[in-house]
């Protein structure tokens, strides 16, 4: 409704997907069959980690520990963080951080995060069902 134009009463409402394999743009669980993707392998590919390994929830699991880190300062128990600007891995545990090295980990995001952000962080860890399983709670927090 336009201020002062009146009620519109629309024959119909067009509303757009953001959530889809076929775009590119899904961030569930997309299993698309291999045998399908490669007839169209110029639209269609299935989704896979750094490796090339087959990961149909890649993106998922990402968007998952963004919005738990950011909504609600948890982060996943075993999931993997990196520092802008740095070459060092690590993962969660629950009380602490473990360096985990370079190279990037198989079916499994790693989360780039601003510099200094491990030094910095206090929050929980979470499981998969969103469970408290442990707390990181200062910077004296030590890296092994």
């Amino acid at each position: 409704m336009v201020a002062g134009s009146g009620t519109h009463n629309p024959a119909s409402i067009w509303l757009n997907s953001f959530n889809e394999s076929w775009e590119h743009t899904s961030v569930e669980p997309a299993f698309l069959d291999p045998k399908v993707a490669a007839e169209s392998p110029d639209i269609l590919s299935v989704w896979t980690d750094y490796y090339g390994e087959r990961m149909d929830d890649f993106y998922w699991v990402m968007t998952k520990q963004y919005n738990r880190l950011f909504m609600f300062n948890e982060l996943f128990l075993n999931s993997y963080l990196q520092e802008v600007q740095s070459e060092e891995i690590y993962q969660v545990q629950k009380n602490y951080f473990k360096k985990s090295g370079k190279a990037k980990p198989h079916k499994a995001p790693v989360l780039l995060v601003p510099e200094n952000f491990i030094k910095n962080f206090r929050g929980n860890v979470i499981d998969e069902y969103l469970g408290v399983k442990g707390k990181i709670l200062s910077s004296r927090t030590p890296f092994h």
